[in-house]
């Protein structure tokens, strides 16, 4: 229809329905009572939400509103006269020890040495007794636990399948023959024996088992063994570790850092940790 030919309002010479004008018009007047019902909903929902409305945005930093910061109540400094959270039973601790720390109270001391050896004081090593037994042979693991006061565990540095392959024969006699040729009244026979390994599978350059079992000793010649700690010989291979069988010698370490993550760099261990 135009309002400026009114002869568009005939088709084919004939008017335009009257019904065909009332429903443009109920068309109209619909969409205008939606319209309405919109605007009131969204009046409505304004006036029911409880949250401020938003602050238009300011770009310029220096034109914003400033707000003062909420107190916070600042925690007091540590004081190390009052710090009760240290372990108690530093005996039990078993790292950061030393080496010949039991040698003025020994009942008995040796005489002298046949063979030559670094007799220092080193840094104690600790390894719990679950490694030692590790991947052992059941028989072995038997004896070693049976009579664990009477026997000792002689851990080689670098053991493992490489050290087996490179140095033990060797090894082994210097070990041997050392103990044979320390100067010592009552030490016992010094039988030593090296663990069999229970399964081969997996078993790396440095797999366990580790443990080299020396039987048949006196309980004084063990309590210095135990109290030297470190002994080392000039015979490649031969130098060695001693560790008890105690049961109650446990891992303390609660959880290992271990992948690509960590390289061999000191500084990149403390990145990581």
């Amino acid at each position: 229809m135009s309002l400026l030919n009114p002869s568009d309002n005939e088709t084919n010479g004939r008017p335009l329905d009257e019904h065909q004008n009332n429903d443009v018009d109920d068309t109209h007047r619909e969409g205008r009572r939606r319209l309405e019902k919109e605007r009131e909903e969204i009046n409505l929902r304004h006036k029911n939400d409880p949250r401020p409305p938003a602050e238009p945005t300011i770009d310029d930093l220096e034109s914003r509103v400033r707000r003062p910061l909420p107190s916070r109540r600042l925690m007091p400094e540590p004081q190390p006269s009052d710090h009760i959270h240290s372990p108690t039973h530093e005996d039990e601790y078993p790292y950061g020890k030393l080496t010949r720390t039991q040698y003025e109270t020994l009942e008995q001391r040796p005489m002298g040495f046949g063979i030559n050896f670094s007799n220092q004081t080193f840094p104690r090593p600790f390894v719990p007794t679950p490694l030692l037994l590790k991947n052992m042979k059941d028989y072995q693991r038997q004896q070693a636990t049976t009579d664990a006061n009477n026997v000792l565990a002689l851990v080689p540095f670098g053991a493992g399948p490489r050290w087996e392959e490179k140095y033990s024969m060797r090894a082994l006699v210097a070990i041997r023959d050392w103990l044979l040729q320390v100067d010592f009244p009552d030490k016992g026979k010094c039988q030593v024996s090296k663990a069999e390994a229970q399964s081969n599978k997996d078993r790396r350059d440095f797999g366990n088992p580790w443990t080299i079992i020396l039987y048949d000793i006196s309980a004084n010649f063990r309590a210095w063994l135990l109290d030297l700690g470190v002994v080392a010989l000039s015979e490649p291979g031969a130098t060695f570790m001693v560790h008890s069988f105690d049961e109650g010698k446990m891992s303390w370490v609660l959880l290992n850092f271990c992948g690509p993550a960590v390289e061999d760099k000191e500084e990149e261990r403390l990145e990581a940790l």
